[in-house]
């Protein structure tokens, strides 16, 4: 049968070791870091649905991290060798699978957790550093890999635990609560700007929505996202879409000193960005690339280029409703119902 071929064909494949290697390393490696001893046995870990299963969430790189997760379990897919290059199926119980719904039950239930300890961030983000340096024994075919999802949600672990170890333990958990809200309703906005009413078939090729994902496909001349963060294959396959009104109004909020602040915690006073000449003209088209002073990037009294103010995202928004009003759609990113002048 074809299950029966490609069962026999996944355990004859090229690579060197079998799911139950995968399956003894991922056990040990959970059991020391989580004190997790169920792995290989519940049926706890089987696959899941790939939506977020959150309605509001408190760390935004926790439901980045989320969001790459399902990503990576949408796109996978088991090719059979046996039965045509076309027949596809979905893996459900083996332990890669089963390892990645580790991650996003934890996940789940952290994301919303405003008392979240240093120590639990560390000791996920120990076990996912663990799991790269087994590498070898995850070889990929798919180009969202398991170790490539692993690394980013790594990534991700970083940054959380940062943000962790910089909470003012002493602030008002009314304050606390505003600052989420905030987040959550930009958070939503930028989603809503990007899929509502476009044509930006870029976007599907983006692991997530959230701000600190998205500021890794800005592109450079913007300069609006922390050190470290830009990936250069979705600087690429995005750059036509920032170019659009819809898409040049998402990456003007994304270089907010507001937004920045707001998502990047204090390392944001520290990141840099331009403030675009462009922005102070409504009457002509917006080019993230122009500088003030003749190329040199706008600066503050302490000499550091700054982030974009309140009333340069006003003026974009401005010079975009303006062309909108005379009928000029041409480059708008607005899908074919919308571009309309009513």
């Amino acid at each position: 049968s074809c299950a029966g071929g490609c069962a026999g064909a996944g355990r004859a494949c090229k690579g060197f070791f079998t799911s139950t290697q995968q399956a003894e390393v991922l056990d040990a490696l959970i059991k020391k870091h989580l004190g997790e001893t169920e792995f290989g046995k519940s049926e706890d870990f089987s696959k899941t649905g790939t939506d977020r299963g959150l309605q509001r969430w408190e760390h935004s790189h926790l439901v980045a991290a989320l969001d790459t997760l399902n990503t990576y379990q949408r796109t996978r897919r088991a090719h059979c060798c046996r039965c045509g290059p076309k027949l596809r199926w979905q893996y459900k119980d083996d332990p890669r699978t089963r390892f990645v719904e580790l991650l996003k039950r934890w996940l789940r239930m952290n994301a919303c957790n405003s008392s979240l300890e240093e120590e639990e961030v560390r000791q996920v983000s120990a076990l996912c550093r663990d799991v790269l340096n087994h590498a070898a024994l995850f070889p990929a075919r798919n180009e969202l890999s398991f170790v490539h999802s692993v690394a980013e949600v790594y990534s991700h672990f970083q940054w959380q635990l940062k943000e962790v170890l910089s909470r003012d333990r002493s602030c008002a958990e009314l304050v606390d609560k505003a600052l989420m809200l905030s987040r959550n309703l930009l958070s939503d906005a930028i989603g809503y700007l990007l899929l509502a009413a476009t044509e930006l078939k870029q976007t599907d090729s983006f692991p997530s929505l959230e701000a600190v994902a998205l500021w890794r496909a800005l592109p450079d001349d913007v300069r609006s996202r922390l050190p470290g963060r830009a990936d250069p294959k979705l600087q690429k396959t995005s750059s036509s879409a920032w170019q659009t009104d819809c898409g040049s109004i998402v990456a003007a909020l994304l270089s907010y000193s507001f937004t920045v602040n707001l998502f990047g915690g204090q390392s944001a006073n520290r990141s840099k960005a331009i403030s675009p000449k462009s922005l102070q003209d409504t009457n002509r088209p917006l080019a993230l690339t122009d500088d003030i002073d003749q190329g040199s990037p706008a600066q503050d009294s302490g000499g550091q280029q700054h982030l974009l103010k309140v009333d340069e995202v006003k003026l974009c928004i401005l010079r975009v409703d303006a062309d909108w009003k005379r009928g000029r759609f041409k480059n708008s990113g607005l899908a074919g119902p919308f571009k309309k002048k009513d």
